[in-house]
């Protein structure tokens, strides 16, 4: 495998994840604007249903693309090398972006100042409870850079350390149910370390010239027609907590992986996926949010047209913020940040 074509296809795999990112929270602004209050993806309609389902697994292709990196960039770096390389610029980023809706927020919203509410809200802030909610992910994965590679260390096999993460997964997931403290953040961050195992097994395993491409046709089409059978015909069942761990985020990580290797020339999605992570950072909450109230606004709009119109907008909006940010060199802080 050449460095030029693993790179070329995580970039798409990227492209793909964060244009699902904007979807997923499109989706979620369509249903609190369509549907009645407190509307669960079960109660609203089919496509809605089926497309939130379908773009679910992007925060795992994520941390996919960061275990394959690792699997071919950093195993032999050591521990705290490879920290030092990764945490700065996520932390820069987490530290400044969360800190600036924080103070907004308690500005705005804050009746009388308390120190002691403002201090909780901040340090709920660090374990994934950000006013810019997209931004739980950076704990996650800064807990995931953490533990993994650390992991890897003590357990040479890749395999062991899959089924381990798979296992804690599975029954965090379980137990959830009965026990509504996994369900919240930091603990439900126990359940993410398998898809960088994923990223790292697909790496030493060479999937993308071990797997051919009608393969790749076949589990993308076999992948799209099961979540639209489970979306209509099991509406609840497709909800479910355990079903879209095992089947939205493990199998559509490694779907969406060999989508990736049919679509790596595509220079949209790898634009796309070049700049992931400033879209990720600037998108929510404030363009999604003003976008959204604009968007009500006008009459006759139908859900499809206001989910379309959302993530086109939101998508154009940021770009052009970045661009303007870039101009200003702000970026070197805010998403290139390095020590």
């Amino acid at each position: 495998m050449s460095r030029h074509q693993h790179y070329r296809e995580l970039a798409v795999m990227s492209g793909i994840a964060i244009l699902f990112v904007l979807a997923i929270h499109g989706c979620g602004s369509t249903l609190r604007y369509f549907y009645s209050d407190n509307a669960s993806y079960a109660e609203g309609g089919l496509w809605l249903r089926a497309l939130s389902n379908f773009v679910a697994p992007a925060v795992p292709m994520f941390l996919f693309i960061s275990g394959f990196k690792y699997a071919a960039n950093d195993t032999q770096t050591t521990y705290f090398a490879f920290l030092r390389k990764r945490l700065p610029r996520v932390l820069m980023s987490f530290a400044l972006i969360n800190t600036f809706f924080w103070l907004l927020d308690s500005i705005l919203y804050m009746e009388s100042f308390d120190v002691v509410l403002l201090t909780k809200t901040y340090l709920h802030s660090w374990v994934g409870y950000s006013v810019a909610y997209q931004l739980w992910y950076i704990p996650m994965y800064c807990f995931i850079i953490l533990l993994c590679p650390l992991v890897c260390r003590i357990i040479p096999s890749a395999t062991a350390r899959f089924c381990i993460y798979l296992a804690i997964g599975t029954l965090q997931r379980i137990l959830e149910v009965d026990y509504p403290i996994l369900a919240t953040y930091p603990f439900r961050f126990i359940s993410y370390p398998v898809f960088f195992e994923m990223g790292m097994i697909a790496c030493q395993k060479n999937w993308r010239n071990r797997i051919s491409s009608k393969f790749c046709v076949v589990a993308v089409g076999l992948y799209f027609l099961t979540i639209i059978l489970i979306s209509w015909k099991l509406p609840v069942f497709s909800a479910n907590e355990l079903t879209k761990y095992l089947v939205y985020y493990i199998v559509g990580s490694a779907v969406f992986y060999f989508c990736s290797i049919l679509l790596q020339k595509s220079r949209c999605l790898q634009w796309l996926g070049k700049v992931s992570y400033p879209l990720f950072l600037c998108h929510e909450p404030f363009v999604g949010r003003y976008i959204g109230t604009c968007l009500t606004s006008i009459s006759g709009l139908l859900p499809i047209g206001y989910l379309a119109a959302w993530i086109g907008l939101d998508l154009l909006i940021t770009i052009l913020l970045i661009f303007v940010i870039e101009k200003m060199k702000l970026d070197r802080i805010l998403w290139n940040y390095k020590i």
